[in-house]
């Protein structure tokens, strides 16, 4: 004879059988993930950038020559700043969200 249990008002039969383990949901407020041991994590975000310009402009028996160059360095500079802003403002706003 299986024995019978309720649970929330509906029968849960003993089968005999173990019952299979949770799986871990995301969308599911109880459940907590696998990998969770309620420990903080640290993270560290450097950014580096080395920059090095060498340039040389050879003009040989040429006459009303006009060179234009154009510096790189600048827009180099701009873009690891604002890579530097990105990881900032998300490394602020991961730290508010947890």
């Amino acid at each position: 004879m299986r024995d019978v249990q309720y649970l929330n008002s509906r029968p849960v039969y003993n089968t005999g059988r173990k019952p299979a383990a949770k799986k871990w949901n995301a969308l599911d407020p109880k459940s907590c993930h696998p990998f969770d041991d309620s420990d903080t994590q640290d993270g560290n975000q450097e950014i580096k950038s080395v920059q090095h310009s060498f340039e040389t402009i050879v003009v040989k028996d040429s006459c009303d020559v006009e060179v234009k160059t154009t510096d790189t360095q600048a827009a180099i500079n701009v873009q690891v700043g604002l890579q530097a802003a990105i990881a900032l403002i998300l490394s602020i706003s991961i730290l508010d969200g947890g």
